[in-house]
């Protein structure tokens, strides 16, 4: 930590102790100083600031030495900052004197260099703290969408949420405050609130030391403060830069695409937003199972970001109505955000049978109530892998109806990807493991699987289903005619027509794929999507701190 003498300021305005306070009053409005520094025979000896001139009002004639504040705390200039801004809470004091030591070892002797203000020392701590969410309260408090991570718990979190200012505003009471504030970065709370591994809880300063303390539940918190505002069916209206004319076409409508969505809308871009399925929110609404999380509430968040006037296309599947190539030919812009929505079965024989389902597509047929045709009521279900989308898988055939469950992965109990608090929830409903195994090949008949080695072959009666689950990947239709195939790469952009490269948009719009099931990472960051780095670039529009307004 620096030492109080990097922000040393010369002495200021003084005034002689038997002045009366009246004129010291008029000489501290002419002089536009915080407060005069009092002096006596040659020394300071107090301060007479504002609060002081308000007691002086009743009766100004009295000396200054009446009403001034005292004693002034003096530090070294060698002290550091934090020694400077301790004083100056326990004292009560927005100036601290300054002194310097002189003259040889034991005859040292101080005499006063300057001074050194409240406002000096806080600005100088917010520039060199890098670890303390005080830097974002001195430094960032002004414009909260530079959102600069600081504290442990933002640079853990994949999408560098404003975590202290939320949190804070949770322990005042204020719970719609901190619900806007985690809406700058995040549009669907009520997701992250139940579904996020919580890195930032890992990394939270309070839970490193060994005490009565543990980490903050930062994901609980966030969970309430947007149970909150929708027990209360609040909105919010943003306020937007006018239409500048320009349209942009969204491909897919998860995370990333509505993120996107929204963010172009406050710029003043028309958006059209086109979706395969026939609801919005992508993996949220298709892909994870609904007993996970309140649909109503995120069909609130989906709402909010359609009321902001996106054009919503549903059951069009780009690629082959409307090719690609006519919406890089009618659109200034088009964003690609397809996701990792198509399920991968393992390349066995049998694996064609009509009794086997990928887990994304189970998931997704069950999204919408139905059960497959040839799911197994009251019958067994073995489902291949150990991720989060394979107990997905096995917790939705539980309670489709499936007598017995399996969950067959080649990882060790110990070492399942899967998320520890989901699989223990899996197994308390009735889930059996079968770890370490290899599944070489898929057949069916009437015979139960007997074989315990590492390979095995897999039987399936006719009252059995089978449901692999060993990941997902990008659903990238047929390429048009024209030329233009599709990205390599989830979550790619294209440009078009007269922008300059990178002005609206980004490669890259989240780590998608990087995890089996991580909501956050979808989101793209907040200088990482494509509304957002139009907006640090063309300077179009830069949302401001708590940019909406509530409606009930």
């Amino acid at each position: 930590m620096p030492s109080l003498s990097k922000v040393l300021e010369p002495i200021g305005e003084i005034c002689p102790a038997d002045l009366s306070a009246t004129e010291a009053v008029k000489r501290l409005n002419a002089s536009g100083a915080d407060a005069l520094l009092v002096e006596k025979e040659g020394g300071i000896v107090g301060l007479f600031g504002h609060r002081e001139a308000i007691a002086a009002f009743a009766d100004g004639s009295g000396p200054v030495g009446a009403y001034m504040r005292r004693p002034l705390p003096g530090r070294n200039v060698a002290d550091s900052l934090e020694s400077g801004a301790d004083i100056m809470y326990r004292e009560d004091t927005p100036v601290v004197l300054m002194t310097e030591d002189e003259g040889p070892l034991f005859r040292k002797t101080s005499r006063t260099v300057g001074i050194v203000s409240a406002q000096a020392v806080l600005t100088e701590i917010g520039k060199t703290t890098t670890d303390t969410a005080s830097n974002k309260v001195f430094s960032g408090s002004k414009d909260l969408s530079l959102n600069v991570p600081v504290s442990p718990c933002q640079r853990a979190c994949p999408i560098h949420q404003d975590i202290a200012a939320y949190v804070d505003y949770v322990s005042q009471g204020r719970y719609l405050d901190s619900w806007l504030v985690i809406h700058e970065t995040n549009p669907f709370p009520s997701m992250l609130g139940r579904l996020c591994n919580h890195p930032c809880e890992t990394d939270c300063k309070r839970g490193w030391v060994q005490g009565p303390e543990n980490a903050v539940s930062i994901k609980s918190l966030k969970r309430f403060a947007t149970d909150y505002a929708w027990a209360r069916r609040v909105k919010i209206d943003w306020q937007r830069a006018p239409e500048n004319g320009r349209r942009v076409a969204i491909v897919g409508s998860g995370p990333a695409g509505m993120t996107a969505a929204q963010d172009l809308r406050l710029m003043g871009y028309r958006v059209d937003l086109y979706e395969r399925e026939a609801k919005l929110g992508g993996l949220l609404s298709a892909s994870i199972p609904h007993f996970r999380f309140d649909l109503d509430q995120l069909n609130w968040e989906i709402q909010m970001i359609v009321d902001m006037g996106v054009n919503v296309l549903l059951n069009k599947s780009v690629g082959k109505d409307p090719k690609l190539e006519q919406l890089l030919n009618d659109y200034d812009a088009v964003f690609l955000s397809v996701g990792m929505m198509t399920g991968r079965i393992l390349p066995v024989s049998g694996s064609d049978l009509p009794e086997v389902i990928s887990a994304m597509e189970f998931l997704r047929v069950r999204s919408y109530d139905i059960v497959p045709d040839n799911f197994p009521r009251g019958g067994d279900v073995v489902v291949i892998g150990g991720g989060a989308v394979a107990t997905d898988a096995a917790q939705t055939s539980i309670k489709t109806g499936a007598r017995k469950v399996w969950m067959v992965s080649i990882e060790p109990a110990d070492r399942l990807p899967a998320f520890g608090n989901e699989l223990v929830e899996a197994r308390e409903i009735g889930l059996q493991l079968h770890t370490g195994v290899i599944v070489n090949a898929i057949t069916a008949d009437g015979n139960r699987a007997r074989d315990p080695l590492p390979v095995c072959h897999l039987r399936l009666r006719p009252d059995h289903g089978l449901c692999p689950g060993p990941g997902r990947a990008a659903h990238a239709p047929e390429a048009d005619g024209g030329g233009y195939g599709w990205p390599h790469q989830a979550g790619q952009a294209v440009r078009r027509r007269g922008l300059r490269s990178g002005s609206l948009v980004h490669r890259r719009c989240g780590r998608l794929g990087s995890s089996d099931r991580a909501v956050d990472q979808r989101i793209p960051g907040r200088r990482g999507a494509a509304g957002r780095q139009a907006a640090d670039r063309d300077r179009v529009h830069r949302r401001s701190p708590r940019g909406g307004l509530l409606q009930p």
